[in-house]
C-alpha cells in the first residue's frame, strides 16, 4: 500500500518538472531588461509632458494635450500588442527569435516616442498657436472693445492646422503654428493701431511711484521728448507668462516735465495679458527720458510709446 501512494506521487512531481516554464537564456534576459528599461522612460517622459501643462487648457479645437496623448500615444491596443512581443520573447527557445520579436516591439515603442515628442513640440513649443483665439478675443476685451474679425490668413491656416491634428501629424501642424504665429503678430499689431486712436480720448494717468531716476539734457532747441534707456525689459519679463507662450506689446503714454523726468503714465493699449500689462508699468520706474524744447527751452509734454513682450528662442 505504501508503496502504491508512492508512484502517483512521483508521476505528479514529475508532470509538475515539466510543465514548469525553463528559465530564460541569459542572453534573452538581459534584453528584455534592456527593453523594460527603455519602456519605462518613454512611460515617464509621457507622464512629465502631462505634469508640465496642469492647466490643461483647450485649444483652438477645444481639446487638451491630455486627449491628444489618449488618442494618439500608447494606447491600449498598443500597450497590448507590445506586451504580446515581450511575452513571446520571453518565452522563445532561441535567443534569435527572442532578439527579433523585441527589436518589432523597440520599434513600436520608439515610433510611440516620436509621437509624444511631435505632440510636445505643437503644445509646448509653438505657443501661443493652440490659444490664439484666446490671445486674439483678449486684446480687445481688455481694452474694452468688441473684437475685430480675424485675418483670413489666420482662419485659413488654423484650418489646415485642424486637418493635421485631426489626422494626428502634429509634425505638419507645428510648421503650420509658426506660420500662424507670424501672421498673428501682424494682426495684433494693426489691431492695436485701431486701439490707440479708440482710447486717446479717455486715458487716465497715474502718477510714478518711485523717485524719477533723473532725465537727459535736451539735445536740441526744437525737439521732441525722448525716450533715453531703462533697465532691460527681460528682466521684467514674468516667469509664468513666458512658460505659457505669452507675448505682446504695451502702449504707454507718459507726461515728461522740462528735467525729463515721467511724471505720471498711462497705459494706452493693454496687452490682454494682465500680468504683461504689470510689467511694464514696473519697467517704466527705471526708464530715463531726455525733455521736449521749444526754441532751446525745456518744457513739459508727452511720449507714446511700445513695450514689447517677445520670447526669444
Amino acid at each position: 500500500m505504501r508503496r502504491g501512494r508512492v508512484l502517483p506521487a512521483l508521476m505528479m512531481l514529475l508532470f509538475a518538472a515539466c510543465a514548469r516554464e525553463p528559465p530564460p537564456d541569459p542572453v534573452v534576459a538581459v534584453a528584455i531588461a534592456k527593453f523594460d528599461a527603455r519602456q519605462q522612460v518613454i512611460d515617464r517622459g509621457i507622464r512629465e509632458l502631462r505634469a508640465g501643462k496642469p492647466e490643461n487648457e483647450p485649444d483652438f479645437r477645444g481639446r487638451t494635450i491630455s486627449q491628444d496623448l489618449d488618442q494618439w500615444v500608447m494606447t491600449p491596443k498598443t500597450r497590448d500588442e507590445i506586451q504580446a512581443l515581450r511575452t513571446r520573447a520571453l518565452k522563445s527557445i532561441y535567443p534569435a527569435d527572442a532578439q527579433r520579436l523585441l527589436a518589432t516591439a523597440e520599434s513600436m515603442l520608439e515610433e510611440e516616442s516620436g509621437r509624444a515628442q511631435a505632440i510636445s513640440k505643437y503644445w509646448v513649443d509653438h505657443l501661443p498657436a493652440p490659444f490664439w483665439r484666446r490671445h486674439w478675443e483678449s486684446l480687445f476685451e481688455a481694452n474694452g472693445l468688441q473684437a475685430d474679425e480675424p485675418d483670413g490668413m489666420l482662419l485659413d491656416l488654423e484650418s489646415q492646422m485642424r486637418k493635421a491634428l485631426d489626422a494626428g501629424d502634429f509634425a505638419a501642424a507645428s510648421e503650420l503654428a509658426d506660420e500662424l504665429i507670424a501672421v498673428l503678430s501682424e494682426s495684433r499689431n494693426r489691431a492695436t493701431t485701431r486701439i490707440i486712436r479708440a482710447r486717446m480720448s479717455t486715458l487716465r494717468y497715474q502718477p510714478r511711484k518711485t523717485a524719477c531716476p533723473g532725465g537727459a539734457p535736451a539735445t536740441g532747441p526744437n525737439e521732441r521728448a525722448r525716450f533715453v534707456r531703462g533697465d532691460s525689459i527681460d528682466g521684467f519679463y514674468p516667469a509664468l507668462a513666458i512658460r505659457r507662450g505669452e507675448q505682446g506689446a504695451v502702449v504707454m503714454r507718459a507726461r515728461i516735465d522740462g528735467s525729463g523726468c515721467a511724471r505720471s503714465v498711462a497705459v494706452v493699449v493693454r496687452s490682454g495679458v494682465p500680468s504683461l500689462d504689470d510689467a511694464a508699468l514696473q519697467w517704466f520706474e527705471t526708464a530715463r527720458f531726455s525733455p521736449a524744447t521749444s526754441g532751446g527751452t525745456p518744457i513739459d509734454s508727452e511720449l507714446t510709446w511700445k513695450v514689447l513682450f517677445v520670447i526669444k528662442s
